[in-house]
């Protein structure tokens, strides 16, 4: 034999043994199918004892353990977020950030630079982190940007030279730099214009150092400017504002769908308490009635009222928060927000049909050009 021989043997060896794994991996393929397909088929445990489960071809969310305890819902990936660098959120933050958008034009309160104005698009510009004043009875709060600036009214002219309003708004580099002569200019109230399902979660931003001039987006609703000053109270100093990222617990929120052109909430006014394992609960209290939550029949996985139990996808009447009315909050990063089910589905509603929990997130639904983004806008800050 040839020296070359012992490398040629060994060479068909090798070939030998790629070919047995890859019949092996073959051979696995269908038994793995038939896996995944008994488990896609595997029954829902309905813990109230009424209704019937989803359809079979919707794919199961948890399950029971054998303690009675069940398993926490998927987490539904966050949306995009921004990608730019925030400094932290100043001492005494309340949760979160918000963003105001006009609700006329829906352009956005932006501040950037030194100067503050009216934006179309929202990013972080267009977000806030909101601070109460210490030892502040009356709600006085203090507005700080993305880049951690401070805002602040004055009277009279700007640096720009504009002397078409009484009072402008600006923006500091931070608020180290302001004088403290300058602290009422850097205080402001934000205050709810009405509680109406049309004007619910709108407010009005007054300095402290004026009260007859809430900050106004500059122009009218036809011809919107990129500008904001301090005038007169009109229609065009109302912001709807936005709940952005950590959403807090114990707040009463009005709920609309993203984007959505209608004045009116889709649900009623809502506090959210944040539960013990990170879930929500939405609480609709009544004076001298039981407070009552929201719910999703069956932990959701329904396409529309006539598949649910009872006839209704969701119910805003339960006396008492279990499994069903439990939800997570997926933050999308655009201050909008998923509710997700306790089951994995995501709250959609879709207008003139109703709502629907057989999606799983909010891309899916928008392929059905249903809508599974909320707005959270505050009754009052």
């Amino acid at each position: 034999m040839s020296p070359k021989a012992p490398r040629f043997a060994l060479a068909r060896i090798r070939r030998a043994l790629g070919l047995a794994k890859l019949g092996a991996v073959i051979l696995a393929l269908p038994l793995a199918s038939t896996a995944v397909a008994q488990t896609a088929d595997a029954p829902v445990r309905d813990h109230r004892g009424h209704g019937t489960p989803p359809p079979a071809v919707v794919t199961p969310g948890p399950v029971t353990t054998g303690t009675g305890r069940h398993v926490p819902p998927p987490t539904v990936p966050a949306g995009p977020v921004d990608t730019g660098k925030s400094p932290p959120p100043p001492a005494g933050a309340l949760p979160g950030q918000f963003a105001f958008r006009q609700i006329l034009t829906s352009y956005y309160f932006s501040a950037s630079g030194w100067k503050a104005g009216a934006s179309k698009t929202l990013g972080p510009n267009e977000k806030f982190h909101l601070v109460v004043s210490p030892n502040d009875p009356v709600g006085e709060k203090t507005i700080h940007a993305a880049n951690g600036g401070q805002l602040y009214a004055t009277q009279g002219y700007v640096a720009d030279g504009s002397d078409r309003y009484p009072g402008h708004v600006a923006l500091s580099s931070s608020p180290s730099t302001l004088p403290s002569t300058m602290a009422d200019n850097t205080r402001f109230f934000i205050e709810a214009y009405a509680r109406n399902d049309t004007y619910a979660g709108t407010h009005t931003i007054v300095p402290k150092i004026e009260r007859r001039w809430p900050i106004m987006q500059t122009g009218d609703f036809r011809n919107p400017e990129g500008g904001v000053a301090l005038f007169q109270e009109t229609a065009m100093s109302l912001f709807r504002v936005l709940k952005c990222g950590d959403v807090g617990s114990g707040t009463e929120f009005a709920v609309r769908m993203a984007g959505s052109s209608t004045k009116t909430p889709q649900f009623p006014h809502a506090r959210l308490r944040r539960e013990q394992d990170g879930t929500y609960v939405f609480a609709f209290e009544e004076k001298g009635k039981p407070t009552r939550y929201m719910s999703a029949a069956g932990g959701g996985g329904y396409a529309s009222d006539k598949d649910a139990p009872d006839g209704a996808t969701m119910r805003f009447d339960r006396t008492s928060p279990l499994d069903w009315e439990r939800f997570k909050l997926i933050d999308q990063g655009n201050c909008t927000y998923a509710i997700q089910t306790w089951r994995g589905f995501v709250v959609a509603y879709k207008e003139g049909v109703g709502y629907s929990t057989a999606f799983r997130d909010v891309a899916a639904a928008a392929m059905k050009e249903t809508r599974a983004a909320w707005d959270l806008t505050p009754l009052g800050l």
